[in-house]
């Protein structure tokens, strides 16, 4: 990666990204630290070379397939936050700005990384593939310049694999009118042949890498570029075990398997990779890769809730073993959620839960299960009047009345001398 350089201080990119230095420069476009002069947040922009996107269709080709890279979405694999094309006919991707080494500048300064170091970047580079080739994407351009190591934690180096955003999807991958793209000390024998590319591909250039990251030196070694090709296509690498003697030869052999030179041959895919290096990284370090070929999509597994209010798997292959442990959940299951259930749960509760009493501390409302037997357990307890009858609610109070005033008449005539 180049020394940083000051660009154009006014160089402003669609009136929002402010480019303020360049971080570096590569065959296909340079990389600047900018800021969001929107929300004010610094962030990287890799501008690339306009002569290799000049035509429209293929802007809109990278504008799609930089789209598809934004959906990884893995912690090791950069995030792309925003893309477009600027109004010189430039396309652009903005993604988040990391503070590290790349992969070639650790290997030059340190030399060899020891097999437990190494595997444990390594995987992580795999399990940032693995993810990318759920999405049927393919990197097709694996180098240590384009893993980037960073260091949120002292004691855990967290690896980003960049330059997704130029990856191909499988099926452009097929297209006989692709470009060859890619560094030739990297390259899988495909590739320089100008063959069709697939998750192998990447599995080779991985492996590759690799071999670099244990042995501290390029795989192949030539004059020229069109030697280095000539190499890759005969699968004539260099000795790895004469390198490094120290290497379990078990770990040369994995190297190897991924580097052969027909696809067919190679190890297979990511995750598979994974599991042939889980001997030579520690337990503590070790991240196992799913077979998002087995595993289906990432959807939850449905649970059924039979009529003992159990949650049991759907039905399956006998010879099967069940991945979902029955849990007893009698009555939440088959309840409403209602603001009274909140209160009181029908769940287990933490021993430091206030326990509250229905009936004393809330009331339960129409729908509760409880809330019948509360309504009549009030009514058998509130005592309720006799309803009167007619006579008793309409006549007694006029003849009360009428006999109050006969009487207070007869005393008023006394009084008068008339009586």
């Amino acid at each position: 990666m180049s020394a940083a350089q000051q660009p154009n201080p006014v160089s402003v990119l669609d009136g929002k990204y402010a480019l303020l230095r360049e971080l570096g420069s590569g065959g296909t476009g340079t990389v600047y630290e900018a800021e969001n002069l929107i929300v004010g947040k610094k962030i990287a922009i890799k501008l690339m070379n306009a002569g290799a996107f000049s035509e429209r269709e293929s802007q809109a080709r990278f504008v799609a397939e930089a789209r598809a890279a934004a959906r990884i979405a893995h912690a090791n694999v950069v995030d792309i936050h925003d893309l477009g094309v600027s109004r010189d006919g430039v396309p652009y991707i903005v993604m988040e700005l990391l503070r590290g080494e790349t992969l070639e500048e650790v290997i030059d300064t340190r030399g060899p990384l020891a097999p437990a170091y190494a595997g444990e970047l390594f995987l992580q580079v795999l399990a940032g593939l693995s993810a990318a080739h759920a999405q049927g994407i393919v990197h097709c351009d694996l180098k240590p310049a384009n893993v980037l190591v960073t260091h949120p934690r002292p004691d855990r180096p967290l690896v980003k694999v960049l330059d997704f955003g130029i990856a191909r999807g499988v099926e452009a991958a097929h297209r006989a009118d692709q470009i060859v793209m890619g560094t030739p000390m990297y390259m899988a024998p495909e590739q320089v042949a100008g063959e069709p590319v697939d998750f192998r591909t990447d599995v080779y250039q991985a492996c590759a890498m690799l071999f670099t990251m244990l042995a501290g030196t390029d795989p192949f070694e030539a004059n020229t570029t069109r030697e280095v090709m000539k190499l890759v296509a005969k699968g004539r690498c260099k000795d790895l075990q004469a390198l490094a003697p120290e290497l379990p030869s078990e770990l040369v052999a994995v190297v190897k398997d991924g580097m052969a030179v027909k696809p067919k041959d190679r190890i297979q895919s990511a995750e598979e990779l994974a599991e042939r290096l889980r001997p030579f990284v520690s337990a503590a370090h070790f991240v196992s890769l799913v077979p998002h070929d087995r595993l289906g999509s990432g959807q939850p597994i449905p649970l059924i809730i039979g009529p003992s209010g159990e949650a049991q798997q759907p039905a399956s292959r006998p010879d099967a073993q069940p991945s979902v442990i029955p849990v007893d959940m009698p009555r939440v299951a088959r309840m409403r959620v209602t603001d009274s259930l909140l209160v009181s749960p029908r769940i287990p509760r933490a021993p430091s839960t206030p326990k509250l009493q229905i009936g004393q501390d809330f009331m339960p409302l129409p729908g509760d299960p409880d809330y019948q037997s509360m309504q009549n357990a009030r009514r058998s307890q509130t005592h309720m009047p006799k309803r009167r009858s007619n006579f008793q609610r309409d006549v007694m109070p006029a003849l009360v009345a009428t006999g109050i005033g006969f009487g207070l008449g007869v005393i008023l005539a006394w009084s008068a001398g008339l009586l």
